[in-house]
């Protein structure tokens, strides 16, 4: 039976993504002021939410020959997509074959966290596991490595592995016994102070610290990546509490996935649509054009063909 609630909230965090990638190609002018405000309110927790989701769902305690099944459907999806992206980029170069295309990296990078937490889970207490996560974060970021998604793997780590604990732990509960007011200023207060940061100290919040794919641009690196992981905990866990658990959104959980590999391919061509045509680069236009790939990519979902191709190998029950 699925979680209703998990899905509503993979609903939520999906159409996120997605505005957030239609939002993210434009990086000035006045008409952008309040889109990149709003973009830097959605990277701030999109993919630190859905890495803890990824970890909620993150089964160590099956069988070895199941878990690699489960690694290679996962990897199987990854590298479908990547030669799809290479073959379009026309670039076969060893560092473009290498590099997660776009979105791409979170598959990637599901396949290390779950390796991860399946060789530590059964041989450390979960505070170690997760106090090693968080050595990993926050010592990635000096190494000059990005092939193969090594910074995000590293850096988003932490959100994995506690992910993994709220469902060993049973945390969602007490979550949800969160008032929303409370947890809505906990959000806004760490957003306040992820603002201060960007117009105050001066910190490219999204270059540097919210999409976390390179090393640390000075020594300063690893007190911005270790407040990161702090506010983006507590923007994600109140954003978690305010997403209503409602059969309207969560019908659609089931299709994030095929939503995942698939928006990119039209979110990638909406700056042309604006350079052809007199439409405003404006929010609401941003959230019109987001919610027509959502319903596209809806549609998609429920072709047997697509889902082939979002799934080619079915090794798992």
């Amino acid at each position: 039976m699925r979680n209703t609630k998990m899905d509503s909230v993979k609903t939520f965090l999906i159409f996120m993504v997605i505005l957030g990638h239609v939002i993210a190609p434009y990086g000035s002018g006045t008409l952008n002021d309040v889109n990149l405000f709003v973009e830097m309110i959605i990277f701030s927790f999109h993919m630190p939410l859905f890495v803890m989701i990824s970890g909620y769902f993150c089964h160590y305690d099956v069988k070895f020959s199941s878990f690699v099944k489960r690694l290679l459907e996962v990897f199987a999806t990854f590298l479908v997509f990547q030669t799809i992206r290479v073959l379009i980029s026309q670039d076969y170069s060893l560092t473009a074959i290498l590099t997660p295309k776009y979105t791409l990296w979170y598959l990637l990078c599901l396949v290390y966290w779950r390796i991860f937490v399946y060789l530590l889970a059964k041989r450390l207490p979960w505070g170690v596991i997760l106090a090693i996560s968080i050595a990993i974060s926050l010592g990635a970021g000096f190494l000059p490595y990005k092939i193969l998604s090594f910074q995000r793997a590293c850096a988003f780590l932490p959100f994995f592995v506690f992910g993994t604990m709220m469902r060993e732990y049973d945390i969602t509960p007490k979550i949800d016994r969160i008032k929303p007011g409370v947890a809505l200023a906990a959000v806004i207060v760490s957003l306040v102070i992820l603002v201060f940061m960007e117009n105050a100290i001066g910190v490219n919040m999204k270059k540097d610290i919210l999409i976390a794919k390179t090393m640390y641009a000075d020594s300063l690196g690893i007190i911005w990546r270790s407040v990161w992981l702090i506010l983006a905990s507590v923007i994600s866990l109140g954003v978690y509490r305010l997403v209503p658990d409602t059969p309207k959104l969560a019908r659609f959980g089931s299709a994030t996935l095929t939503i995942y590999v698939f928006h990119s391919f039209f979110t990638k061509q909406f700056p042309y649509i604006l350079d052809a045509t007199p439409i405003p680069n404006d929010l609401l236009v941003n959230v019109v054009y987001s919610a027509l790939v959502f319903a596209v990519c809806v549609l998609l979902s429920k072709s047997r063909i697509v889902s082939y191709i979002v799934k080619p190998l079915r090794l798992s029950k």
